[in-house]
């Protein structure tokens, strides 16, 4: 099995790669347009995909470790080492060049993105009876394309979220399709599936609205997982002790390095809303170099756009989160994940990369604000086209 940088750049995996990319894209969707959009989404993945490729043949990446180890790692374990495991499997059967591995690896991404897409729709048709297709823009985002078309765990992490996203959206919450999005996420990143755990035992439990019996069965089942994971997560990111006092220490270390590179900084010199507009909105211009930095402050800029109306907005989320248990998980899973993005990362380019997991949930939260918006706007026309046409008939 050939296994250097010295093969041709792509092979008949590749290929084949590339055919499923395209065959998943037609595939799913369910009109003309959207079919057209799938595919719009599909030549964006594929762009950040030989992008990506690109400047990690330049340079160092974790995308080389990745390659490298899974010529050896056989062994199943969660995190970095899952990435080197699955592409270890698939070389076992193929001659893998390392851009088919970034084509293999792009397939998850597209599915976690188009995925996100189908529940919005779904969601705002049956929560609202709308729709909301300029949001379809927020999918077309660079940095979304760009980091989950690469080798790593960005492209498994917006699969998996993908998952559950479709498992809330059905009239009764689809636990063969929950589960298997939880168990990705806790492959490639256990620490987050304990964030997602938390925020789904917060919002499916009848505590802040209504929810179903299965919706409540779940609520109870990952509040269960919550408490099982905890020793794990512990360990798993360093933290001594299983107390306050554990967890504290940790926090505080991390607010106190720096790490290295040229875009980090000390947590332990901000307060806490300076962190979280730092790992949040920077760079923005003023601290950007390069066409890259150009293209993440201007994402970095919607974001800030996004927040902005979802600020405004706090008092019409409140009152759809007592109704939509879909849409608090959404909540708290934003709030939990900005609380310890925050205070855990001092790294802009680590943080860059990082955030992208917020973005499925913002969108979602996005998504029922305007479909709420839409819904008001056509009962508003209804009522007044009601009222004139008697007039109209005189």
């Amino acid at each position: 099995m050939l296994s250097t940088y010295t093969q041709i750049p792509i092979s008949f995996t590749g290929v084949i790669a590339l055919v499923l990319s395209l065959a998943l894209a037609l595939g799913l969707a369910r009109d003309g347009l959207t079919r057209a959009y799938y595919v719009g989404l599909l030549v964006l993945h594929l762009i950040g995909t030989v992008i990506f490729y690109a400047l990690t043949i330049r340079s160092p990446a974790d995308a080389h470790v990745y390659y490298a180890k899974s010529e050896w790692v056989r062994d199943f374990d969660v995190g970095t080492q899952f990435i080197s495991f699955l592409l270890g499997w698939v070389r076992e059967f193929t001659d893998l060049t390392m851009l088919d591995a970034f084509l293999v690896f792009q397939i998850p991404g597209l599915l976690g993105i188009i995925f996100l897409h189908r529940t919005a729709v779904r969601f705002a048709a049956e929560q609202f009876d709308t729709r909301v297709v300029l949001l379809a823009v927020i999918l077309m985002m660079p940095g979304l394309h760009l980091w989950t078309s690469s080798i790593g765990k960005d492209s498994l992490a917006i699969f998996a979220f993908g998952l559950i996203a479709m498992a809330m959206v059905q009239k009764e919450i689809h636990l063969g399709l929950l589960a298997a999005g939880l168990i990705v996420y806790f492959c490639v990143r256990p620490h987050i599936a304990f964030e997602l755990a938390l925020a789904m035992s917060l919002a499916f439990l009848p505590i802040f609205g209504y929810a179903t019996k299965r919706t409540q069965f779940v609520g109870i089942g990952t509040a269960i997982l919550f408490l099982a994971m905890l020793p794990f997560i512990f360990l798993f990111v360093g933290i001594d002790g299983n107390g306050s006092e554990g967890v504290q220490n940790y926090v505080e270390n991390r607010q106190n390095r720096a790490f290295r590179g040229g875009s980090s900084f000390s947590l332990g010199a901000l307060n806490p809303v300076e962190r979280i507009l730092t790992v949040m909105f920077r760079p923005l211009f003023f601290d950007a170099s390069g066409v890259l930095g150009l293209v993440a402050s201007i994402e970095n800029l919607f974001l800030i756009t996004v927040f902005a109306y979802l600020a405004w907005n706090t008092g019409v989320i409140l009152r759809l989160m007592s109704r939509s248990a879909m849409l608090r998980f959404n909540v708290f899973f934003v709030l939990i994940f900005m609380a310890v993005f925050s205070q855990t990362t001092g790294n802009l380019g680590l943080a860059l990369r990082q955030k992208m997991m917020l973005i499925p949930a913002l969108f979602l939260i996005l998504t029922a604000v305007i479909a709420y918006h839409n819904r008001r706007r056509q009962d508003r026309r209804a009522a007044l086209k009601s009222s004139l046409d008697p007039i109209e008939q005189l």
